[in-house]
């Protein structure tokens, strides 16, 4: 049988220890890290979302929400 199709990694959802992180001095934002190594051609994740600045992160919900 060949490698799996990119659908079945997606669902079997993330495998490694990663934990997102703010970068020393905020100068660059946001990162992703590991706190095991990661084989060659590994699945990490995949993020599906929107990316916020951080003023849309910290400002409380807006009307332009609606939260349930």
């Amino acid at each position: 049988m060949g490698a799996p199709g990119r659908l079945q990694l997606v669902t079997k959802g993330i495998r490694l220890p990663l934990e997102i992180f703010k970068t020393p001095g905020g100068t660059k934002g946001w990162g992703v890290r590991c706190s095991e190594l990661i084989p060659s051609g590994s699945f990490i994740c995949e993020y599906a979302g929107l990316l916020l600045s951080e003023e849309e992160a910290v400002r409380p919900a807006s009307a332009d929400y609606v939260t349930c």
